[in-house]
């Protein structure tokens, strides 16, 4: 793991953060524990207040905090942008223990301990929800039309060259499903929908695109994979919304759709259509996981 993990591409205003070192320095050390990084993360908070002097101000403190918590959620989702799904179980063990850690703010009279701002802080972790959910998009799926499948197919060829071919996924399409896939996970941690950290509307939103298109020769293959990993790593909870009947606003159409168990029956169905269609390897083995997961969630109600 220690060498796939690039420092590239982020600002120079996240890496000169103490916290994006921290989550770094868990992601490639084997040795380090989620545990330890959260104390290092609590001690780099304690360091901050002490080098301002008007840190005793309410204020004050409630801006470092905000500005701890929302580097510490930046560089976690960052950070699991770059691994694929079976890489990022260190920071989804992180998450998990953060939600349950209480920040002592400062005793009261009595000996009574006042928790202040642990709520915006980590129970919960408000800041990794917002975060999320303001940097995803389907802009990059936009973005992807026109890319090769790989660099031997030429730009206008989408047809797969093969499964000897190493170039596909294109980095900025693996990064993309990385992003899915750690999301997704995040979601399939949640102990009752509604929670926070329920991403499952994003989820299915990106099903609406990769399987309700009428047009079988515009498939979007970064749709569809990315939907599959969705289904793979977070079929219960999906197919729990489902069964709730769940209600979602879609902006591209006239009237909102309920993400019932016949929608996702028909999802099911596209996914063992497409087969046909979309015929790599590796395209191939996520619907199939999707398919598997799916059937699961349904045995499980």
């Amino acid at each position: 793991m220690a060498g796939r993990v690039r420092e590239l591409g982020f600002g120079a205003r996240l890496m000169a953060r103490r916290e994006f070192w921290i989550i770094h320095a868990l992601v490639n050390n084997p040795d380090k524990t989620p545990e330890e990084a959260i104390q290092e993360l609590l001690r780099e908070r304690n360091s901050q207040f002490q080098q301002r002097r008007d840190s005793t101000r309410t204020y004050v403190r409630d801006r470092l905090n905000q500005q701890h918590a929302f580097h510490t959620m930046q560089s976690i989702c960052e950070l699991a942008y770059l691994l694929p799904a079976d890489e990022q179980i260190k920071l989804l063990q992180l998450v998990t223990r953060l939600q349950r850690k209480a920040v002592p703010e400062s005793v009261m009279r009595g000996g009574i301990v006042k928790v202040a701002f642990a709520d915006r802080m980590w129970l919960d972790l408000p800041c990794l929800r917002e975060y999320i959910s303001h940097r995803f998009s389907f802009a990059p799926l936009a973005m992807f039309k026109g890319f090769p499948t790989c660099r031997c197919t030429g730009m206008q060829n989408r047809a797969p060259c093969g499964d000897h071919c190493r170039d596909y996924p294109p980095q900025e399409v693996q990064e993309w499903e990385n992003r899915n896939a750690f999301i997704a996970q995040l979601t399939n941690c949640i102990p009752r929908l509604g929670h926070r950290m329920d991403f499952t509307r994003l989820g299915f939103r990106l099903c609406v695109r990769a399987f309700e298109n009428a047009d079988v020769n515009a498939l979007e293959e970064e749709a569809v994979r990315a939907a599959c990993f969705w289904f793979a790593l977070a079929g219960n909870p999906m197919w729990d919304t489902c069964v709730a009947g769940d209600q979602v606003d879609e902006p591209e159409s006239e009237q909102p759709k309920a993400f019932d168990r016949a929608r996702w029956a028909g999802w099911k169905n596209a996914i063992n259509s497409f087969g046909v269609h979309l015929v790599r390897r590796s395209t191939q083995a996520l619907m199939k996981d999707a398919l598997a997961a799916m059937d699961e969630a349904e045995r499980t109600q």
